[in-house]
């Protein structure tokens, strides 16, 4: 199922990408887009933070 959603937004971002690019306002779609790489990026690097705090703990 996430892999249906994420071939979904892939085309969807794609098709963004297009339209926008026909309006001639083509920066907005990779400005959108780095957003989300940077919350993917924060949403991995966050991991092994936790995992430190929890067996410093223990």
């Amino acid at each position: 199922m996430k892999k249906i959603l994420l071939y979904a937004a892939i085309l969807a971002a794609a098709a963004g990408v297009y339209f926008l690019y026909g309006k001639q306002l083509g920066a907005i779609a990779f400005f959108v887009l780095s957003f989300y790489f940077t919350w993917l990026a924060y949403k991995k690097w966050d991991r092994p933070v936790k995992g430190r705090r929890k067996r410093r703990v223990n």
